[in-house]
């Protein structure tokens, strides 16, 4: 071997050929001008500077100086192996021109700096060799060919190799080259990252052709990165543009000689770096709950998640049936609807930050009983009972409120009576339940009868009301009374005001209620009903002289000739009204006289003054002052006179009818009488009816006792108090009636010890009684035998009634000052008129004037003194202004 050493600037200017086996070593520069070719070896020890044609395709270079080192030139050199042997601290080895190397590069020492101008390029099949942290390259180096290759870069104290696999044609090139900065964007990260190297990146670039790479990068000795380490989850990432991301999230292509590569190959390229993939999620304790369900019903899933942090997505699925979602925590629940019964897995998948888990679980899922429900209805008036009929099946079935099952809950049928909506639960062997329902529907819809009435009023006739449009049976519905029913027609006969209806039943079915039918039964008699007022003229202001005319109207007449009187104003004539008189306003109210023949005479209280100011003149309702409770006794006779408890401000006569009279009282004129015949509480009403058809009622309890043990002899057995009124502070008056025991046949005398003479008037005895005496003694004679009974009569007047008669109200007021009257005289006292003319008249019950009197402007309060006479009876004290009318009754006993 030939070597040959120059020991001072070597310059070729012509042309050098170094042969194979020849060394040629250059201690000082090297400079080519001319044309050098080298297959031997040439060892370079200072700088190298090549002007001209430098063809080392076949032999090295050697660059091993002590001391920096500069390649440069005009021209490029190439040599077949390049090797770097510079033991110069630093970069001791600076391209300022590009090199080639065809064969090989072996770095035993030193550092090489190159550029993107001056750069190191290996041509295909060319490999690098022996790089370490005293010998690589900084710069960008150019590699050529389609064979694997690690690029022996570094930062000039550190070896941070790339590596190439590429998957293209040997003319592929690429340049790759280690950056010591920050990467670009290096929070901006694909999902499954949890960061990346913020320290280094390689810029790795193909620059010719069009195949892809695998690519690998150191990951040993990272001191300017400690967040990336060698774990399985390291992985090589590219930025893409916009965010950092590796060719794959869920490997790398594995870890071999302190390179991660990519877990496959990549076409696209530029900056590399390291980073660390998310943990994968875990999943354990997937279960279901229940494992076996019916179809339709809630399924539960449930496990305990690991490496999640915030919010991570699921899917749940059986392969026909998926759930999607988001949730966050460790503890996983998800609740979804069991379908399509079979033995079935869920499998549920976890992904967070583009990393996934899965896990399965099992569930037996049991089908649903077919459910059916049907009616044989609808219902009808015959058919009064629809039967259910579940279809089949089931082992149980449950139907709902309202149905008959009297085979028990294992039958499939139940009947119902009541149309409405139904169902019916059909429960499996396994549990599992469906629910059917069905409509009975009813055609039991009756019309109402249509009721049609004989006559709508009549003066004491019968009235018949007929129902028709009903093919069963009439059910009558009266008010007011009742009276006779006879199939489908309804029949009154006594006077009142009734309200009539009715329902239709056939079978089980009843109608609604008819239209009701409003109907009247005057009072029998002959009676003057009302007044008409024809005419009324003022023809005397001064004096209130008034020219009237005026028309009766009658009721019940037989058709005989009528007479017609007026009270103290005219006589007695035949002539037919109208009729016309001159009456004063000291005298509002006059009494109308009619006769007929074959009837009684008829007679009313004419308000001729108030019918002139309203130019009406209504019939008045009769009023009550209520009956009292009766106490009697079983199989004793017994009346009570209704009159002493109605009135009629018109003064006609009343007709009284009543309602839950005991067995043997009846009402006969103006009194119930009879002798009860059973024992009891009744409830009474008494209506009292005007000829005009205008009532009003009043109710009462009828007690009667059983008569006491049968005595030895005669004796009074109780008392009947019949009323109880109050005539001053302590003055009442006091009616009632003895009952008797052990009775014959033989009169009774009665008398009041202290208080009433022995009559053998049957009573009831009326007594004025003082509260200081609050008992008496009624003392009774039959035959021989006397009886006495102590009788606490103001421990039973316990309701005061009034003082006097105290007709009041807003407007006028009259108060009687004592009633009955004892004297000759009784006082009356009015307010409320105060201003007003008064006109008071007393008259006898068949209405002749017996006293007259006028207040021609009252005061607030006036006390008038009016004269009675010594006669004996009822009367009526009429007080009358121009607006308002009272009318008192006064008991002169």
């Amino acid at each position: 071997m030939l070597s040959l050493r120059g020991m001072a600037q070597f310059v070729n200017q012509g042309t050098l050929f170094v042969t194979t086996g020849t060394s040629l070593v250059t201690s000082e520069a090297f400079t080519n001008t001319g044309s050098v070719t080298n297959n031997g070896r040439m060892s370079f020890r200072a700088n190298v500077t090549n002007n001209g044609s430098f063809n080392a395709a076949q032999g090295e270079g050697l660059l091993a100086g002590t001391a920096s080192q500069t390649i440069a030139g005009s021209t490029s050199l190439t040599f077949g192996k390049l090797t770097l042997q510079n033991t110069a601290a630093g970069q001791s080895m600076v391209l300022a021109v590009p090199v080639t190397a065809s064969q090989s590069l072996s770095l035993v020492d030193g550092i090489l700096k190159t550029d993107a101008t001056n750069l190191l390029t290996l041509n295909d099949n060319a490999q690098a060799v022996g790089a370490s942290n005293a010998s690589h390259v900084v710069g960008p180096i150019a590699k050529i060919g389609d064979e694997a290759f690690t690029f022996p870069l570094g930062n000039g104290t550190t070896y941070r190799p790339a590596s190439i696999s590429p998957q293209g044609t040997p003319t592929d090139a690429f340049t790759a080259q280690y950056v010591e900065t920050s990467p670009s964007q290096s929070t901006s990260l694909a999902a499954c990252l949890a960061v990346i190297s913020d320290k280094e990146y390689w810029q790795i670039d193909h620059t010719s052709g069009s195949g892809s790479a695998q690519v690998g990068l150191a990951y040993q000795n990272v001191a300017t990165s400690p967040s990336i380490t060698s774990s399985p989850n390291l992985r090589v990432v590219r930025f893409n543009g916009s965010v950092w991301d590796p060719i794959s999230c869920s490997a790398n292509g594995g870890l071999a000689a302190g390179l991660v590569s990519t877990d496959g190959a990549t076409a696209m390229f530029g900056q590399f770096t390291l980073g660390t993939q998310t943990p994968v999620p875990t999943i354990s304790g997937l279960t279901a709950n229940p494992i076996t369900v019916c179809t339709g019903s809630p399924l539960t899933f449930t496990a305990t998640l690991g490496n999640v942090t915030g919010t991570y997505t699921f899917t749940l699925t059986n392969g026909s049936s998926t759930t999607m979602g988001n949730a966050s925590g460790t503890a996983f629940s998800q609740t979804v609807t069991a379908t399509e019964s079979s033995s079935q897995s869920f499998t549920l998948t976890v992904s967070v930050a583009g990393q996934s888990a899965n896990s399965t679980a099992s569930v037996t899922i049991n089908a649903l009983p077919i459910a059916s429900l049907a009616n044989n209805g609808p219902l009808t008036c015959a058919l009064t009972s629809v039967t259910l009929t579940a279809g089949s099946g089931g082992s149980t079935y449950l139907f709902s409120a309202g149905v008959s099952q009297p085979n028990g809950p294992s039958s499939s049928t139940a009947s119902v009576s009541q149309s409405g909506v139904y169902s019916v639960t059909v429960l499996s062997g396994s549990g599992c339940s469906s629910v059917a329902s069905t409509t009975v529907t009813s055609n039991t819809a009756l019309s109402a009868p249509t009721l049609q009435a004989s006559a709508s009023s009549t003066s004491n006739q019968p009235i018949s009301v007929t129902a028709t449009g009903c093919a069963g049976t009439v059910n009558w519905l009266p008010q007011g009374g009742t009276g006779q029913a006879n199939g489908n027609i309804y029949t009154f006969t006594q006077p009142g005001n009734y309200t009539l209806t009715a329902t239709c039943s056939v079978g089980n079915c009843t109608s609604p209620q008819a239209a009701p039918v409003s109907l009247q039964i005057l009072p029998g008699g002959f009676a003057i009903q009302a007044v008409k007022m024809v005419n009324c003229t003022l023809i005397d202001e001064a004096k209130g002289g008034y020219q009237v005319q005026f028309t009766p109207q009658y009721s019940g007449s037989n058709g005989n000739q009528i007479t017609f009187a007026v009270v103290n104003e005219k006589a007695a004539t035949t002539e037919a009204p109208p009729y016309s008189l001159k009456l004063y306003t000291d005298n509002p109210v006059i009494t109308l006289v009619a006769n007929q023949a074959g009837s009684t005479e008829a007679r009313y209280a004419y308000n001729w003054f108030a019918s002139c100011q309203s130019g009406t003149d209504p019939n008045q309702q009769p009023t009550t002052s209520g009956i009292p409770n009766q106490t009697i006794l079983v199989n004793q006779a017994y009346q009570l006179n209704l009159n002493n408890y109605f009135s009629d401000p018109d003064g006609q006569a009343l007709t009284y009818s009543a309602t839950g009279l005991p067995g043997g009282l009846s009402v006969s004129g103006s009194l119930i009488s009879g002798t009860p015949s059973t024992t009891g509480v009744s409830s009474v009403q008494v209506t009292a009816l005007d000829p005009g058809g205008l009532q009003v009622s009043s109710s009462f309890q009828l007690t009667v006792n059983p008569m006491p043990s049968t005595p030895a002899g005669f004796t009074i057995v109780g008392v009947s108090t019949v009323s109880c009124e109050v005539l001053s502070t302590g003055l009442r008056r006091v009616t009632f009636t003895p009952q008797y025991g052990g009775v014959d046949s033989s009169p009774i005398s009665f008398s009041v010890v202290n208080e009433m003479p022995a009559t053998t008037n049957p009573g009831p005895y009326s007594l004025n009684l003082y509260t200081d005496n609050p008992s008496i003694t009624l003392s009774a004679k039959q035959g021989a035998t006397t009886a006495t009974f102590l009788y606490n009569w103001l421990s039973i007047c316990t309701a005061p009634t009034r003082v006097g008669v105290a007709e009041t109200g807003p407007g006028l007021q009259v108060n009687v000052l004592g009633n009955p009257v004892e004297g000759r005289t009784v006082d009356v006292e009015i307010r409320g008129v105060a201003g007003q003319a008064v006109q008071l008249n007393l008259v006898d019950m068949q209405g002749k004037l017996l006293h007259q009197q006028r207040l021609d402007e009252a005061g607030s309060v006036e006390r008038v003194s009016v004269p009675i006479g010594t006669g004996k009876g009822l009367l009526l004290l009429q007080v009358n202004t121009t607006q308002e009318h009272r009318q008192v009754k006064l008991l002169k006993p």
